[in-house]
C-alpha cells in the first residue's frame, strides 16, 4: 500500500497552492485531482471531482478555507475517522471469526469498504456519521454516477454501456458492513452512539418467521400422540387420539407463524 508521501507524488503529478499549504495530486489510473491539507497536525483529505487543474484548483482553495472557517468556530470534527475503524474493523472480524466465517463471507466485508463504503466514508469522522449520512450513502448508490457514460464508453458499440441500479439487497448488505464498523468503533470508545441506519421509507416487503422446531424436535413432537396408552388406542371410540393429532398439528402452524390466531380457531372448531 502506498504511504502519503508516495501517493503524491506518484506518476510525477504534483501541485502545491496557497504557499504550499494546499496539495493538489492524482491517484493511479484515476483523471481527477484530489487535494489535501494539514490542520492543526491532523491531515484532511478530499476529490474535487474535477479532471481540469485550474477547476480543480479553484475547489481545493474553496474548501481549505471552509475548513479555516469550522476550525476557527469549533466545527472541525476531530477524533478517529471511518477509514480508521473500518481498518480495526477488518483485523478484528478476520481474526476472532477464523473457523466460524467462511473465506468468502469475510472477504465480501472487505471487498464492500473498499469498493464502495471507504470512498464515501472514509475521510469522515465518526461522529458525522449520523442515520442522514447513511440515508445519503444509500441515496448515493441508487444514483448514476455523472461521468458513467464518459468512463464506461463502448467503443465497439460507440455508445455508454447501459447502468443498473445495485440490488437492494446488495444496498442491505452494505449497509450491514457499516453497521459492524461502528459497533467495533463503538466497542473501542471511539463513538458514544451508532445511528440508525435502516431504510426510513421501505416497508416490510416480505414476512419471515423462523420455526421453532428444529427437524429433530418436529419429530418429537408428532411423535407424543403416539405414546398414549394402548388402552386409548383401542378403545378410541370418540375419536379422542384422532383429535389430539389434529391439535398437535394445527398448534405446530400457530409455532410457525403460518396461521393467524383468529383463522386456527376456526378451523379448529371444523
Amino acid at each position: 500500500m502506498l504511504n502519503w508521501g508516495e501517493l503524491l507524488v506518484s506518476n510525477g503529478v504534483k501541485h502545491k497552492i496557497l504557499g504550499d499549504k494546499v496539495a493538489l495530486y492524482r491517484r493511479p489510473n484515476s483523471s481527477r485531482w484530489h487535494c489535501s491539507a494539514s490542520i492543526k497536525g491532523r491531515q484532511y483529505r478530499a476529490t474535487t471531482k474535477q479532471d481540469s487543474l485550474k477547476a480543480a484548483k479553484d475547489v481545493a482553495q474553496d474548501w481549505y478555507m471552509e475548513l479555516l472557517n469550522k476550525d476557527r468556530f469549533g466545527e472541525l470534527s476531530s477524533g478517529k475517522t471511518f477509514r480508521e475503524a473500518a481498518k480495526k474493523f477488518e483485523l478484528e472480524y478476520e481474526t476472532i471469526t477464523n473457523g466460524r466465517r467462511s473465506p468468502k463471507w469475510v472477504q465480501g466485508h472487505k471487498d464492500r469498504l473498499r469498493l464502495h463504503l471507504l470512498p464515501f466514508l472514509g475521510s469522515k469522522s465518526l461522529k458525522e456519521i449520523t442515520s442522514g449520512v447513511g440515508q445519503e450513502y444509500g441515496v448515493h448508490r441508487m444514483t448514476k454516477p455523472k461521468n458513467w457514460d464518459v468512463d464506461h464508453f463502448d467503443d465497439d458499440k460507440l455508445e455508454p454501456k447501459p447502468w443498473k441500479h445495485p440490488a437492494r439487497n446488495t444496498i442491505h448488505n452494505e449497509i450491514v458492513t457499516m453497521s459492524m464498523v461502528l459497533k467495533a468503533a463503538q466497542r473501542h470508545g471511539w463513538v458514544e452512539f451508532i445511528p440508525d441506519l435502516s431504510d426510513p421509507y421501505r416497508r416490510q416487503s416480505k414476512v419471515e418467521h423462523r420455526p421453532w422446531f428444529t427437524p429433530k424436535e418436529y419429530k418429537q413432537f408428532m411423535k407424543r400422540p403416539e405414546r398414549m396408552p394402548q388402552t386409548l388406542k383401542r378403545n378410541d371410540t370418540s375419536g379422542m387420539r384422532s383429535s389430539c393429532m389434529t391439535m398437535c398439528f394445527f398448534w405446530l402452524i400457530q409455532a410457525c407463524g403460518l396461521m393467524r390466531p383468529s383463522v386456527l380457531s376456526i378451523e379448529t372448531l371444523r
